[in-house]
């Protein structure tokens, strides 16, 4: 599928020999208030398909993400150590892996994963203020330490085939 990755935190995207500023040339779409990222769906009619990795790793003031329902990739680490991070909207975006380090060191509480997804990554939700997790049907794989250093009251892993979990506490 072509489209638009991000690819700069100016935030900047390139398609081609072109790049665009997100926040110049597409404000109400991107960056609507302080502390929320606002991935947009197109830019113009080219799709926003992903996220470049590391992208916004330790990136302190975001607080809440907002994904292209287009999104069909994240690259590893693209939020980790973002410590204010508190909420992720992926917008029906039909992700099927949650990259290594995604959201490592967050203050993500609860998440929603896309129903398309099939694999955590290594540590991609793992030092997180995770209390609760509501994992798809498709989910069949938890790479190393997925859901690492978390306090989870309320899990299902039935579908999970291949799982290798570092340690994960759920409490009664």
């Amino acid at each position: 599928q072509g489209g638009f990755v991000v690819t700069g935190f100016d935030p900047v995207v390139a398609y081609g020999n072109e790049i665009y500023d997100l926040l110049d040339d597409y404000p109400e779409q991107y960056a609507s208030t302080y502390g929320i990222i606002n991935i947009p769906d197109y830019l113009g009619t080219t799709p926003v398909i992903g996220i470049k990795a590391e992208m916004f790793e330790d990136v302190d003031y975001i607080g809440k993400v907002s994904l292209s329902r287009n999104t069909v990739y994240l690259g590893d680490e693209v939020f980790r150590n973002c410590k204010n991070l508190t909420e992720i909207d992926f917008n029906g975006a039909t992700l099927e892996k949650l990259p290594n380090y995604a959201f490592y060191n967050t203050k993500l509480q609860s998440i929603e994963l896309p129903d398309t997804m099939e694999t955590l990554g290594a540590y991609s939700l793992s030092n997180t203020y995770l209390r609760s997790i509501e994992l798809p049907d498709s989910l069949t794989k938890l790479e190393s330490h997925a859901l690492y250093g978390n306090t989870i009251k309320d899990i299902d892993i039935n579908n999970v085939t291949f799982a290798s979990y570092g340690r994960i506490k759920i409490e009664d």
